[in-house]
Parts: structure tokens; C-alpha cells; sequence
């Protein structure tokens, strides 16, 4: 599906959905139950956010600036969402939910990505805030609770305002690593965790 005006994948299959003009795929992006791959590379596309909560696995790219502006919620399977790769600003502005992931790569790379809440699933977390440089990522925070094995790193400057919280299992943060200012202002809660490391480096 390219620039689709009703951007919903047909039901039992692999999809890919490319919004790549400006302001494209304005209603939610929602996946079917194969594999789901969506492009939002033009600026302000996927403005509804993209639904995948149904597909067996999740590639989601919102690169462009402003892109995803609604929510990105993943499904059961490995899900990657990249949000600001390249440098557009203000991506994921209503954070991602990973909740029903087993395995989240989560970047919020581009200045601002990332604003609303990060929330990882029960198995493998890895969430990069900043990393490469963008500012004032992942603003609410990551919450990383019920994760078996947790990595989160909140590299840019005042990265992860918002308190970042561990869960039981294997939990690695870094805060200010490779010198971002700001980064981890409202701490780290490690309370519930025997395996946690918390760096702080800023």
C-alpha cells in the first residue's frame, strides 16, 4: 500500500505500507495478522499512529519530522520501531507501546522523539533516547517493569525526563553516556530489580 487515504492492511496478510508524501496516511496505519512493515517518511505522515498490535511482527519507521504523531502500538512478535533515524524532529510524539512484545528495539533518535510514555513488554527491551544526538527524547520516560532483560540507553541531552522504571529481570541504563546533559532527571526505580545497573554519567 502506498500514500493509502484508508491505510488498513487486508486481513491474514504481510503487508507494507509506505507514506512517503507529505501529510500521507492521515487515518491510523492498522496492520493485519502476517508481518507488517510501515514507511512513514514524509513529513507529518501516519499523523493517527500506526496500530500493529494484530501482526506477527512489527517494522515500523517514522523517520520524517512530526511523523506518528498518534500512538505506535506493537503486537506479540519481535517489533523495531524507529522514530526520528536521519534527524526529523518530533517523531512518536505519543510514545510506543510494546507491551505485548516479547522482544522491542525501540530508537527515539531525532530532538523530541518520543514524547509520550515508552512501555516495553515481558521479554527482551531495548530502548535508545538520543542516541546519536537528539535532544529531549523520551520525555515521559521508559517503563521497562516488566521486562526480562532490560537496556536502556538516554544518551542526549535531557533524555528521559520522565522516570525510568526497571522490573525484576536484567535491567542496564545509561544515563548521559558519551556526555548529554540532563539526561535521567527523574531517576531510575530499581526497587523491584535483584540484576539492575544504573550508570550515571552526567
Amino acid at each position: 500500500l502506498k500514500n493509502p487515504a484508508a491505510p488498513v492492511c487486508p486481513p491474514g496478510w504481510d503487508c507494507d505500507v509506505t507514506c512517503n508524501t507529505g501529510n500521507a496516511c492521515a487515518q491510523p496505519v492498522v496492520c493485519a495478522t502476517g508481518k507488517c512493515a510501515v514507511h512513514c517518511t514524509g513529513i507529518g505522515t501516519c499523523a493517527m499512529g500506526v496500530n500493529c498490535t494484530t501482526a506477527s511482527a512489527c517494522q515500523i519507521d517514522c523517520s520524517a519530522g512530526n511523523a506518528c504523531a498518534g500512538k505506535v502500538a506493537c503486537g506479540k512478535g519481535k517489533c523495531e520501531v524507529n522514530c526520528g533515524v536521519g534527524g526529523g524532529m518530533g517523531t512518536c510524539a505519543a510514545g510506543v507501546d510494546c507491551s505485548l512484545s516479547n522482544d522491542c528495539d525501540i530508537q527515539c533518535t531525532g530532538g523530541n522523539a518520543c514524547g509520550g510514555n515508552v512501555v516495553c513488554g515481558t521479554g527482551k527491551c531495548a530502548v535508545g533516547c538520543g542516541v546519536g544526538g537528539g535532544t529531549s527524547t523520551c520525555k515521559s520516560g521508559v517503563q521497562c517493569g516488566a521486562a526480562t532483560d532490560c537496556k536502556v540507553q538516554c544518551t542526549g541531552g535531557n533524555a528521559c525526563q520522565g522516570k525510568v522504571v526497571c522490573g525484576p529481570g536484567a535491567c542496564d541504563v545509561g544515563c548521559g553516556v558519551g556526555g548529554g546533559a540532563g539526561t535521567c532527571a527523574s531517576g531510575v526505580d530499581c526497587s523491584s530489580g535483584t540484576a539492575c545497573v544504573w550508570n550515571l554519567c552526567h
